[in-house]
């Protein structure tokens, strides 16, 4: 009777719950190659060709502070830049209810931020001025800190100091259980530092509310897409290339092994 209870259990529960998250998975991964095809089969303008252009546009060049507007500081490694995100995260559970997970799911998101300026980016045939508003920032981590498992910056123990909800555990146990525990919580610091190459697809306008004929990158009408990425064109597709086959891949295995466990189950019934 057991073994029957058992067998009920895959086929009714465990198996269509698995099945579902494969098909979650797929759509996951062709989402990522969706964007992979639409990367290389588009090509980046010059800024000159941008000139001559009008609505959606996608650049490649070197990001470069404007003498205007300036750079902003890293809030956990005071490092000037032209764009950082930030994360404070604890374990899971340690949030409230409705805190969102962190970008791999192994915590919980307690507070995060962004700050900008405007910027340009240049190639060899010139630049072109680009406000971060709006847009959507795909940053590599620069910067990680388990605290307390390591050293935490100053600057790191000034931002708990002002927001003691992201302050970590005591940690009463060896370090290493406590990592594999995650027995602690990470503060996580994005940038687009100043001479990275940037990749942006956004929208061209001409700004006349600022007293110039200056032109901008920036979401443009209609909310069209603007992504802001810290690596080259080709970088940014090759990421979205194998994150995606992946994806689809191990959705694929798991349908396999899921439809054979479902075959072996039914037969044991029959």
């Amino acid at each position: 009777m057991a073994e029957i209870v058992v067998v009920l259990f895959l086929i009714i529960v465990f198996i269509p719950a698995f099945l579902v998250f494969a098909v979650y998975l797929c759509y996951l991964g062709a989402r990522d190659l969706q964007t992979f095809w639409t990367i290389v089969t588009t090509t980046p303008q010059s800024i000159d060709e941008i000139t001559a252009q009008r609505g959606p546009i996608e650049v490649e060049g070197t990001a470069t502070p404007s003498d205007e507007h300036g750079t902003v500081t890293g809030l956990f490694t005071e490092t000037d830049c032209l764009v950082y995100t930030y994360s404070a995260q604890g374990r899971p559970g340690s949030g409230p209810d409705d805190a969102r997970r962190s970008d791999d799911g192994k915590f919980d998101v307690l507070d995060e931020g962004t700050e900008y300026t405007k910027f340009y980016v240049e190639d060899e045939t010139g630049r072109v001025l680009v406000d971060p508003a709006g847009a959507t920032f795909e940053l590599t981590p620069e910067s990680y800190y388990n605290a307390p498992l390591s050293d935490t910056p100053t600057p790191v123990e000034e931002y708990m100091q002002r927001h003691p909800e992201t302050r970590p555990p005591d940690t009463l146990i060896h370090p290493v259980i406590s990592h594999f525990l995650r027995n602690h919580n990470r503060f996580v610091e994005r940038r687009l530092d100043i001479g990275d190459t940037v990749y942006i697809t956004g929208y061209k306008r001409t700004d006349t509310g600022w007293g110039t004929d200056e032109i901008i990158v920036d979401t443009g009408p209609n909310e069209s897409e603007f992504v802001i990425y810290d690596r080259s064109k080709r970088w940014t597709a090759f990421e979205y290339g194998i994150y995606g086959l992946g994806k689809v891949i191990a959705s694929l295995i798991l349908a396999i092994m899921m439809l054979i466990l479902l075959h072996e189950n039914l037969q044991y019934l029959l």
